[in-house]
This record gives structure tokens, sequence and C-alpha cells, in this order.
């Protein structure tokens, strides 16, 4: 019996000497029946897809929990973004050294300045892998979603919620007094002292649960979002690196990316 049951066993016995009414006001005061509350429903958890999303959801924008074959991950969808506009970066190339459109074209093909794109964008995914906590994955059938596989300690109980939603129902008094009620009509014998503020608790964990999803009970834990929002920060930043055409401008004409005549 660990210190909160025995706090419990300890309330059940002044409450199984009073009255119902003086029960109902005494559950009402107690700090532990909160705590209570908290234990019974901490005893479960969600599974991990429903974890994933309790993330995603904190986090918020374009993040979603994913199924990823057998493993559940927690990305964002990047789909469309992060690709340059290859005619406005030869066009800019060509400006800026005099050659020819035709000449540059003869060695930057699509083909090319695609696989150079991809180049720099698995160099960019070794980067920010070795740089945030998590495996980081990149999933889907263009490799449009970049995140990190699900943990099942990234989110915790949000016991702040649990705590003022057990407050609302014990100002029910109506309601406690039901509670205890059930509580006490159980034979004396078949019944020890404890297990009527177990039936308590136990009802008002039911209750504050069946009235609840998972985004209420659950939060994303605090270093886990921090992770995130780094995560989110480097990868909103390489987006706009890559989407930039000066970068690709540089890129080409530090390199010589050209046949000339």
């Amino acid at each position: 019996m660990n210190k909160l049951q025995k706090e419990l066993v300890k309330i059940a016995r002044l409450i199984t000497s009073m009255t119902l009414d003086e029960a109902v006001d005494k559950a009402l005061k107690m700090r532990d029946i909160l705590d209570g509350v908290i234990d019974n429903i901490g005893e479960e958890s969600p599974d991990d897809y429903e974890g994933a999303e309790v993330v995603a959801d904190s986090i918020g924008g374009k993040w979603q929990a994913y199924r990823d074959g057998g493993d559940v991950v927690v990305v964002r969808n990047i789909k469309g973004e992060g690709f340059p506009n290859w005619d406005d970066v030869i066009e800019k190339v060509e400006k800026k050294t005099g050659i020819s459109e035709e000449n540059i074209r003869e060695y930057c093909t699509d083909a090319f300045l695609d696989d150079l794109f991809w180049g720099d964008v698995r160099f960019e995914h070794e980067y920010i892998d070795g740089a945030i906590k998590g495996k980081l994955v990149v999933v889907g059938r263009s490799g449009g979603y970049w995140g990190l596989e699900y943990d099942w300690d990234m989110v915790e109980l949000n016991e702040r919620y649990i705590e003022d939603s057990t407050k609302k129902l014990l100002k029910d008094k109506r309601l406690i007094r039901k509670l205890l009620d059930d509580g006490f009509r159980y034979d004396e014998d078949e019944i020890e002292d404890h297990e009527v503020v177990d039936i308590l608790v136990y009802e008002l964990a039911r209750i504050v649960w069946d009235k609840s999803d998972s985004d209420n009970l659950w939060q994303v834990n605090s270093k886990w979002k921090s992770e995130f929002d780094k995560l989110d920060r480097m990868i909103t930043g390489a987006i706009k690196d890559f989407e930039s055409s000066e970068r690709w401008v540089d890129i080409i004409i530090a390199n010589q990316y050209w046949e000339e005549d």
C-alpha cells in the first residue's frame, strides 16, 4: 500500500464513522481525493497512435500522427514545399555570368539539378538528425513527411485538467452523496473501510475519463515539446533556404556547372 492509499484509508475510516451528510462535507475538502483521481487515471495511458495525436495537436500547424507500417510517427507535412524554381535559377545564372541559357542547360538539365537538390536534402537530413533528440524519420511515398518516431514518454498526464475537472465534480454535493451512499450500501462484512473511498475515487475518475478525450487527459511532455519546436524551426529554415533561388544560383556559379563554348 503506497502513501496515497494509506491516506485514503485514513479518510475512509473518518468518513465511515460519520453520518452521510458529514461524510459528504468531509469528502469535498479532501486534497487526497483529488490525488486519488489523478493516480487512478494515471494507471491508464493512450495507445501509441492516440499519444502521437496528442503530441501533433499540441504542436499544431501541419503536424500530424502517421502510421508508417508498424511504427507510429509524429510528422510535419511538407509536401510541395522546399522545391526551387529551376527556370528562375537558370535565368539568374545567365544574367550573372553572361553565359547563354542554352549552354547552361546543356549540362544543368532538370535531372542534374534534381540530383543536386536531393543531395543537399540528404545532407540537411543528416545535420538535423544529429541536432535533435529522437530518431528523425522521413516517410510517405514522396518523402513529404518529416518528423520523429513516437516515444511513449512524449506525453504525460495533464494533472491540472484532471484536478480542475474533479473539483467541479466535488462541488456537486448531490453527486458526491450518491457515490458515497453507493459505498455505504455494501455489507460491512464484505467491504473494508478504505473501499468506500476507493469507490468514490474510482467513480470520480470514471466520470472525468468519460467526459474527456485524450487531448484533455494527456499533454506533450515539456522536454519533448521544446524538441519538436526546435525541429519545426529547423525544417522551416531548411525549406526557406532550399526554396531560395539565390542558394542554387550561388552553388551553380561557384562550381561552374555548365559547358562553355
